[in-house]
């Protein structure tokens, strides 16, 4: 597993409101969202980039990969049908802000997907799943 230097507190502060890329070709057999970018993730410009995070362990855990990937290397999932994707492009340091997002977000549209397939498969964080399930419940 790659690692790297850790952003400093400056630019982690810097990062408020920056988008990460999606890791996405046609045809993916899975493709794995989260609600936002967290700063740390989008300072250094990879998905689930926290130290701590959970979605890298978890993906290797349950089969997904043969190996413990680091954020560095989510371009390794596409080979094996799996992208990465966020419900709000832009970089929170709250979650909240990322669930009163969830409106602009479908109206700028998500191309080709399914908006309510993403949500259900979205995050395994229940602080963070309530108000968008609630929010999606209305579109």
């Amino acid at each position: 597993m790659l690692v790297h230097r850790r952003p400093t507190r400056a630019e982690i502060a810097a990062a408020v409101g920056k988008t990460l890329p999606d890791v996405i070709v046609p045809n993916l057999k899975v493709l794995f969202c989260g609600i936002n970018p967290g700063l740390y993730t989008a300072a250094i410009g990879h998905h689930f980039g926290r130290p701590g995070n959970r979605f890298w362990p978890a993906l290797y855990a349950a089969g997904f990969t043969d190996r413990l990937l680091s954020p560095y290397e989510e371009h390794e999932l596409l080979p094996r049908g799996y992208g990465i994707t966020n419900i709000v492009a832009r970089a929170s340091g709250k979650k909240i802000d990322a669930a009163h997002s969830v409106y602009p977000n479908v109206a700028d549209g998500v191309d080709g997907m399914n908006f309510i397939t993403q949500c259900v498969a979205s995050s395994a964080d229940g602080g963070a799943w309530r108000p968008l399930k609630h929010a999606l419940c209305r579109l």
